[in-house]
C-alpha cells in the first residue's frame, strides 16, 4: 500500500509538474500515444537528410533564388496612363500620336506609335518592362531590347492581358540599354479600344525560371520518410501510433500526387518537406526533453509537419504561377510605407504590424515584388501550423488534420498567400488570441497562457483596427469567467495600452486624426457609394484618385450620410451575408482544385461546386449550431461574429468584394472540423447506449477514451 501510495504521490507530481507550453501543445484528454524514442528519431533525422540532400542533388537546388537579389528590381520607373502622356514625354521618345482616355492609352483602326527609353542598369542587372494591357489581341505589339549592338525582340499576341517581358539573351554587363513598345492597331478594328492602363519599366537582376512540369520521381521522395515511420511503428501496439502513421502516409500520397499531377508549380524541389519538418520533429524531442513532459506525441507532431507541408507545396505553387505578375495596389502601398517610415508607428494611414515585417523581410532578403510574397507565403505556414494547434484544443486528431487540409486546398487562401496582403497575418494573430483564451481556462495561474492572449490581442489590433471589436470583449468576458484577478488583469491592460496607444498619439501628430485607420475606410468607401452624385467626385476623378474629395470618419460615414435604421438593416444583411450567404457557401468554403489565376492574378473559380464544396459548407453550419457541446468552443463563432460585424454594413451595401471576407475562413472550418467530431461522438454514445447501456455514465462528455475506461471499470 505505502508503494502504492508513492507511486500515486509522484503520478500527481509529475502531472502538477507539466510545463504550460507542453499542455498548450495537446489537449487536457490526450493521453494516447507516447513520445518517439532517441534511435527513432536519429533514424528519421537521417532518412530526411539523406532524402533532402538526393533532392537537392537531383534537382539541381532550384533556379528559383527566392531569397537573393536575383529577382530584385530597381530604379523602377511607373506610369499610369489614365493620367495623361506629361510623365512619358519627359522620360522616353514618343514616336506617332498617342491618345487618352479616362482610363488610359487608346489605339484606333492603323493607328501606330513608338515609345523609346534609355537608360544603364547596375552591373549584373538588365532591364524589363511590366505591361498593364487590356486588349492585346486588337493590336500588333512589339517590345524590343537593345544592349551592345544586340537585339531581342517579343512579338506579344495575347491572351496576355498583364505581365513582365523579361529579355534572355541580352548580356548583363551594366552596358547602356535601349527599350522599346511599339503597336498598331489592326485592320479590322471597328471602333478606338482601350489598350494600356499601366507602364514599369526598370532594372532586375533575376534568373530564367526551370519548370518542372513532370515531378513523378518526388513521389517516393516524398514517402521514405513516412514509409520509415511507419516501419519503425507498424509493428508497435499501440493503435494511435499505427494511425498516425496511416495518416501521415496518406497525406504524403495526397500531397505528392498533386504536385506530380500540377504543371504550374515552377521551380519546386524536394527539400520543401523537409524544410518544414525537420525543425518541427527536432523541436518535439528538444520539448520532450527538457520540459520533462511525455504528453507531446510524435504522432500530433508528424500529423501536423504533414499538414503544414501540404500547406508549403501548395501556397509556394501560386507564389511561383504569379511571380511575373504586378502585385496588388495595397502590397505596393505597403512596400512603400515600410521603406519610408522614420520610426515604427509612423505606418499611417495604415497599421504599423505589417509594415515592420515588410521592412525586416525585405531587409534581410530585398526589395521588390517577390519579396512581399515571400512574406506571406511564410505567414500563410504559421498560419497553418496555428490553425491545427487551435484544432487541437477541440477536437482529436484526425479532425484536426482534417481542417488544416482543408485550408491547404482552399483556393482563395492559396492565392491569398501570394498576394503581399495582411490577409495571413491578421487570422494568424486572432487565433494565437484564441488559443490563450483557449489555455486561460485549462491554466488560469499561467503565466505563459495570458502572455499568448496578451501577444495575439496586441498583434491583432496593431494589423487591423477593426480587431478591437473582437479581443477587447472576448478577453474581458473570459477574465470574468476564470476569475482572473484584478492584478493580472491590470497587468494585461497596461502592456496592451503601451504598445497600441502610440499608434493613436501618431496618428493624431501626423494626421490630425487618432481614428485615420477607419477614417481612410470611409473615404474610400464613401466615395464608392455616391461616385458622380451632387457634391462626390465623378468616375473620372475616382480614376485618377480613389480618395479624391474631402476626408470623413467612420461615424460620419455611418451616420451622417445615412439613417440609423438604414445603418442596422444593412450592418444584419451584410454580417448574414458574410457568415452563411452565398459568398460563404458559392466562393470562401471551396476546395476545387481546377482554380486558376487569370492574367492578373485573380482568382477564377469554376461555376459548378463539387460534392466535397457542399459537404464543407453543410459541416460548418451544423458546428456551428452545435458549438456548444465542445467546452470553449463558444469562442470562435463569437470571434467570425465580431470580424464581420464592423464589415457588415458595407458587404450589405455591395461595397466590399470577396477577397476582403476571408479572414474568418480558417475559424469556419474550424467549426467544419468539430461537427466531425461532435457527430461521431455522439454516433459512439448512441451505440453503446444500444449495445452496453450499462456502461453510460450520464455525466461523462462522451470520446472513446471515457468509453474503454467504464467498460473496464465495468469487468473488473
Amino acid at each position: 500500500m505505502l508503494k502504492n501510495r508513492a507511486q500515486s504521490s509522484d503520478n500527481t507530481h509529475r502531472q502538477k509538474s507539466v510545463s504550460p507550453l507542453a499542455a498548450f501543445c495537446y489537449p487536457n484528454d490526450s493521453k494516447l500515444g507516447s513520445p518517439i524514442t532517441n534511435r527513432e528519431i536519429t533514424l528519421v533525422i537521417l532518412a530526411i537528410l539523406i532524402m533532402l540532400l538526393g533532392g537537392f542533388a537531383s534537382f539541381k537546388a532550384t533556379k528559383q533564388a527566392i531569397f537573393s537579389t536575383t529577382m530584385t528590381e530597381s530604379k523602377v520607373s511607373i506610369y499610369d496612363l489614365d493620367r495623361g502622356e506629361a510623365a512619358l514625354q519627359r522620360d522616353a521618345t514618343v514616336t506617332g500620336e498617342l491618345t487618352y482616355n479616362e482610363f488610359g492609352l487608346t489605339l484606333a483602326r492603323r493607328q501606330a506609335f513608338e515609345i523609346t527609353w534609355n537608360g544603364t542598369s547596375p552591373a549584373g542587372a538588365a532591364p524589363f518592362l511590366r505591361l498593364w494591357l487590356m486588349n492585346p489581341k486588337l493590336a500588333e505589339l512589339k517590345v524590343s531590347y537593345v544592349v551592345n549592338g544586340t537585339t531581342e525582340t517579343f512579338a506579344i499576341t495575347g491572351p496576355m492581358q498583364s505581365g513582365l517581358v523579361v529579355p534572355t539573351n541580352i548580356p548583363h554587363d551594366g552596358s547602356p540599354w535601349q527599350v522599346s513598345l511599339s503597336a498598331k492597331g489592326i485592320d479590322s478594328l471597328q471602333a478606338p479600344i482601350f489598350l494600356l492602363d499601366r507602364i514599369e519599366i526598370g532594372s532586375a537582376r533575376y534568373t530564367r525560371t526551370a519548370l518542372q512540369a513532370d515531378a513523378w520521381w518526388m513521389l517516393p521522395a516524398a514517402l521514405f520518410p513516412f514509409a520509415l515511420f511507419l516501419g519503425l511503428h507498424g509493428w508497435a501496439p499501440n493503435r494511435a501510433r499505427r494511425q498516425a502513421g496511416f495518416i501521415t502516409l496518406g497525406a504524403a500520397i495526397i500531397s505528392a500526387v498533386f504536385v506530380s499531377l500540377s504543371t504550374r508549380i515552377v521551380g519546386f524541389y524536394a527539400g520543401t518537406f523537409f524544410a518544414v519538418a525537420l525543425p518541427v520533429v527536432i523541436g518535439e524531442q528538444f520539448l520532450r526533453q527538457t520540459r520533462g513532459s511525455n504528453r507531446v506525441r510524435a504522432t500530433d507532431v508528424l500529423a501536423g509537419a504533414m499538414a503544414v507541408s501540404v500547406i508549403a507545396w501548395l501556397r509556394w505553387s501560386w507564389v511561383c504561377a504569379l511571380q511575373y505578375q504586378p502585385i496588388p495596389a495595397d502590397a505596393i502601398h505597403y512596400l512603400d510605407i515600410a521603406r519610408r517610415m522614420p520610426w515604427p508607428y509612423a505606418t499611417q494611414p495604415r497599421e504599423p504590424l505589417f509594415m515592420w515585417l515588410v521592412w525586416l523581410h525585405s531587409t534581410a532578403t530585398a526589395w521588390g515584388p517577390l519579396s512581399m510574397r515571400t512574406l506571406t507565403f511564410l505567414l500563410s505556414l504559421a498560419e497553418g501550423a496555428t490553425l491545427f494547434a487551435l484544432s487541437r484544443r477541440f477536437m482529436p486528431l484526425f479532425p484536426a488534420t482534417v481542417v488544416v487540409l482543408l485550408y491547404a486546398f482552399n483556393p482563395f487562401l492559396a492565392n491569398s498567400a501570394a498576394l503581399g496582403l495582411r490577409e495571413e497575418l491578421f487570422p494568424l494573430a486572432i487565433m494565437v488570441f484564441l488559443l490563450g483564451l483557449n489555455l486561460m481556462a485549462t491554466s488560469p495561474r499561467g503565466r505563459f497562457a495570458l502572455g499568448l492572449a496578451v501577444v495575439g490581442a496586441i498583434a491583432s489590433v496593431l494589423t487591423r483596427f477593426n480587431a478591437l471589436a473582437v479581443v477587447v470583449p472576448l478577453f474581458a468576458f473570459q477574465s470574468w469567467r476564470i476569475h482572473l484577478g484584478w492584478k493580472k488583469t491590470i497587468w494585461s491592460a497596461v502592456v496592451f495600452l503601451s504598445l497600441v496607444l502610440p499608434l493613436f498619439i501618431t496618428s493624431a501628430v501626423r494626421s490630425g486624426d487618432p481614428m485615420i485607420s477607419s477614417s481612410i475606410v470611409a473615404h474610400y468607401y464613401r466615395n464608392a457609394e455616391f461616385v458622380g452624385k451632387p457634391g462626390y467626385p465623378t468616375q473620372a476623378q475616382l480614376n485618377k484618385d480613389a480618395f479624391a474629395g474631402p476626408p470623413i470618419s467612420m461615424g460620419e460615414y455611418l451616420f451622417g450620410l445615412h439613417k440609423t435604421s438604414e445603418v442596422f438593416s444593412a450592418t444584419g444583411l451584410g454580417a448574414w451575408r458574410m457568415i452563411v450567404g452565398k459568398p460563404v457557401a458559392e466562393e470562401l468554403l471551396r476546395t476545387d482544385s481546377r482554380v486558376r489565376a487569370d492574367s492578373f492574378g485573380n482568382l477564377t473559380l469554376p461555376e459548378s461546386r463539387p460534392w466535397r464544396d457542399r459537404a464543407v459548407f453543410i459541416l460548418y453550419i451544423l458546428g456551428g449550431i452545435l458549438c456548444w457541446r465542445r467546452p470553449g468552443l463558444w469562442m470562435v463563432p463569437a470571434t467570425i461574429i465580431g470580424l464581420v460585424l464592423p464589415l457588415g454594413f458595407l458587404a450589405g451595401k455591395g461595397l466590399l468584394v470577396t477577397r476582403l471576407m476571408v479572414n474568418p475562413v480558417p475559424l469556419m472550418l474550424i467549426l467544419a472540423g468539430a461537427a466531425i467530431a461532435i457527430v461521431w461522438a455522439e454516433f459512439s454514445r448512441f451505440r453503446v447506449r444500444l449495445t452496453e447501456p450499462s456502461l453510460v455514465d450520464p455525466r461523462d462528455t462522451v470520446s472513446k477514451k471515457s468509453i474503454r475506461q467504464y467498460r473496464r471499470k465495468h469487468k473488473k
